[in-house]
C-alpha cells in the first residue's frame, strides 16, 4: 500500500511533466513555423477553381474546402512576379491526391496521375516542384485530383525556397523532431535486442520487447506523420502506408504490456484488458484487408480507429484507476507513465480533429505530435518504475529468503533443521531411488551443560555439526533433528558407496577433536540403506538408522553414567 504523501508527490510529478510536454509541443510548433530569410511566401492573389466554381484573389493561408469527394478537380493559378533566376522550388501539400504543375502551358511536374487512373492508393505528404529560372511573369498553375472523400481540406501555404537549400531548410525545421524520434526508435530497438538476449532468464524479457516495439512504432509513425522522412525520400505513398500501420498497431503492444502486469489477477480488470486487445487486433486486421482490397482505404478507416482506440483507452485507464490504491509504488509510477502516453494520445486526437474542422491551414499543428514527447516521458517514468520494481523485488526476495532460512535452518548450527528433513523425506518417498541415512546422537550433552555451562554445550553441538559437514557434506545433506540428534541423507550413488568410508573418517575426526577438548567428544551413529526400487519409506529407513545408533551405544558400553564418569575423569586430569 502506498503512503498518501508519496501518492500525492507522484501525481504532482505527473501534472508537472504534462505541463512540460505542452510547453515543449508549443516550442516545436513555433520553431517549425519560422521561415528562412530566403523564403518567398506566395499565399495571396491566387485564382482557385473547384470543379466548375471559380474563386478569385484568394489567400491560400485562410482558404478551406468542405465536403470534397473523390475525383473532384481543383486548380490554383497565379502569376509569378518574383525574380527566380537563383533557382527556386515550391513546396506543395498533397493530401491523398495527385498533383500536376504547369509553367504557362508547359507541364513541369506530375505526381500520382497513374494511381488516379488505376484506382490505386495515394499517400499524403509534401511534393517539391522545381520552377524554371524564367518563371517571372509567367502563370503558375497547380492541379489537384482528389483520391479520397473528405481528405483534402485546404491547399496550405505555398512557399518558395532556394533549390540548393530547400532540403537543408526542411531538415533544420524538423531537427528537434528528428532527434526526438531517433532517440525513441534507437531506445526501442535496444530494448527489443535486450529482451531477446535475456529471454531465457525469466518473463521480464517480454516487457522489454513490448515497450521496445511500442517505442519503435511510435517513433516511426511520428517520422511518417510529421513528413520527416521526406528529407530522404519522395515515396510519400509508401510512407503513408507505414504511417497508418504504425498508428493502428502501436496501441496493441502497450495494451499487452499492461495485461502482462495484471495477468493472473482475474476479475473485471483482466477481462477488460483482454477485450481491448482483441478489439484492437480485429480492427487492425480488418482495416488492412479493406485497404488491400480497395474496399475502404486507410484514410476512410481513420475515424473508426479514433473512436475504437479512444473507447479502449478509456476502458484501460478506468481499470487502472480503480485499482490504483491497491498498487505498489512501482505500479503507481508505471500507471502514471501510461496515463502520460494516454493523455498525449487524446491530445493528438483532439489536435487532429480540431485542426481539420477549424484550423486546416495550420500545418505546424498538424505535423507536430504530442505522442513522441509523451513517449519520452513514458520511457523516463518507466525506467523509474522499473527501478522501483527491482527494489521491491529484491526486498521481497530478501524477506522470503530470511523466512525460508528461519523455517528450514537450525538457528544454532546454521544447518538444515527437522522441517527440511521432513520435506526431503516426502521428496524421496515420491521416488523409488536408492538412499542411505546416517543417524547421529551426541553423547553426554547434559553432562557438558551441567558442568561447563550451556554455552559450552552449544559449542559442542556446533563442533559436531562441523565434523558431520566435513565428513558427509560432499556426499549428502545433513540436518539437526533435535537437541543432540543429527542426520545425514545420501542419495547420490557414488555417495552411497562411500558412506562407510565417510563414517570411518568421522570417527577419526572425533578423536582429533577430543584430544583438543576438555572432555571426550563422543557421538553414536547408525547407518541404514534403501535399495533402488525397494518398497521402504524414508521414515522406515530413519527408524532403522536410529535403532542401529542405539545398538552402537550399547556395544561401546557408553551408558550415560559411564560416559559422564569418563568425562569427569578427563576433566579432573586436565584441571
Amino acid at each position: 500500500m502506498i503512503k498518501k504523501s508519496n501518492q500525492k508527490k507522484i501525481i504532482l510529478l505527473g501534472i508537472i511533466t504534462f505541463i512540460i510536454m505542452l510547453l515543449a509541443w508549443a516550442g516545436i510548433c513555433i520553431m517549425r513555423g519560422m521561415k528562412e530569410k530566403t523564403t518567398i511566401v506566395l499565399d495571396d492573389g491566387w485564382t482557385v477553381k473547384v470543379n466548375d466554381k471559380t474563386y478569385t484573389d484568394v489567400d491560400l493561408a485562410t482558404f478551406t474546402f468542405r465536403g470534397l469527394k473523390r475525383y473532384d478537380d481543383i486548380e490554383i493559378s497565379r502569376v509569378i512576379t518574383d525574380d527566380l533566376t537563383d533557382g527556386y522550388t515550391v513546396r506543395v501539400k498533397a493530401q491523398f491526391c495527385s498533383v500536376q504543375a504547369y509553367a504557362g502551358v508547359r507541364e513541369i511536374f506530375s505526381f500520382g496521375t497513374e494511381e488516379i487512373k488505376n484506382n490505386r492508393f495515394l499517400g499524403s505528404g509534401y511534393v517539391f516542384i522545381r520552377l524554371p529560372y524564367d518563371m517571372q511573369g509567367k502563370n503558375l498553375k497547380i492541379r489537384f485530383i482528389v483520391n479520397e472523400d473528405d481528405s483534402m481540406t485546404d491547399i496550405g501555404s505555398i512557399r518558395l525556397e532556394k533549390s540548393d537549400a530547400i532540403l537543408r531548410i526542411y531538415a533544420n525545421r524538423n531537427a528537434t523532431s528528428v532527434y526526438l524520434n531517433a532517440f525513441i526508435m534507437i531506445f526501442g530497438v535496444a530494448l527489443i535486442i535486450l529482451g531477446f538476449s535475456v529471454r531465457r532468464r525469466g518473463k521480464d524479457y517480454l516487457t522489454l520487447i513490448l515497450i521496445g516495439a511500442f517505442s519503435v512504432l511510435i517513433g516511426h509513425w511520428s517520422n511518417c506523420q510529421g513528413k520527416i522522412y521526406e528529407i530522404f525520400s519522395d515515396r510519400i505513398t509508401i510512407l503513408s502506408v507505414h504511417e497508418f500501420i504504425c498508428l493502428y498497431t502501436a496501441p496493441i503492444p502497450m495494451a499487452v504490456y499492461i495485461w502482462q502486469r495484471h495477468k493472473g489477477e482475474g476479475g473485471t480488470k483482466e477481462t477488460v484488458l483482454k477485450l481491448a486487445i482483441a478489439v484492437m487486433a480485429i480492427f487492425d486486421v480488418t482495416a488492412c484487408i479493406l485497404h488491400v482490397t480497395n474496399v475502404a482505404r486507410f484514410p476512410r478507416t481513420l475515424g473508426v480507429f479514433h473512436l475504437t482506440g479512444a473507447i479502449c483507452l478509456v476502458a484501460i485507464i478506468a481499470v487502472c484507476v480503480i485499482h490504483i490504491k491497491r498498487d505498489r509504488l512501482s505500479d503507481l509510477v508505471i500507471n502514471l507513465a501510461f496515463f502520460q502516453v494516454a493523455a498525449a494520445a487524446f491530445l493528438d486526437l483532439f489536435r487532429l480533429n480540431i485542426q481539420k474542422m477549424f484550423l486546416p491551414n495550420m500545418d505546424t499543428i498538424t505535423e507536430v505530435s504530442f505522442l513522441p514527447m509523451g513517449v519520452i516521458i513514458f520511457i523516463t517514468m518507466l525506467t523509474a518504475g522499473y527501478l522501483f520494481t527491482i527494489y521491491e523485488t529484491v526486498l521481497s526476495e530478501a524477506e522470503r529468503e530470511a523466512l525460508t532460512r528461519i523455517a528450514y535452518h537450525d538457528t544454532l548450527t546454521g544447518i538444515y533443521n527437522r522441517a527440511k528433513a521432513d520435506q526431503k523425506f516426502e521428496e524421496l518417498d515420491a521416488t523409488d531411488s536408492a538412499a542411505a541415512m546416517v543417524n547421529f546422537d551426541v553423547n553426554g550433552l547434559k553432562y557438558v551443560n551441567d558442568n561447563f555451562g550451556h554455552e559450552e554445550g552449544d559449542k559442542l553441538l556446533k563442533n559436531v555439526a562441523g565434523i558431520i559437514e566435513k565428513c558427509f557434506g560432499e556426499i549428502g545433506t545433513y540436518y539437526r533433528m533435535s537437541g543432540d540428534e543429527f542426520l545425514s541423507i545420501i542419495v547420490d550413488p557414488k555417495g552411497i558407496a562411500n558412506v562407510e568410508r565417510a563414517a570411518a573418517k568421522f570417527e577419526e575426526e572425533l578423536k582429533i577433536a577430543s584430544e583438543n577438548s576438555r572432555y571426550v567428544i563422543s557421538v553414536s551413529y547408525g547407518i541404514s540403506y534403501r535399495k533402488k526400487g525397494e518398497k521402504k519409506s524414508m521414515q522406515e529407513v530413519y527408524s532403522e538408522a536410529d535403532d542401529k545408533m542405539y545398538v552402537m551405544k550399547e556395544k561401546s558400553g557408553l551408558s550415560r553414567q559411564a560416559l559422564e564418569g569418563g568425562m569427569k575423569e578427563i576433566t579432573e586430569a586436565n584441571s
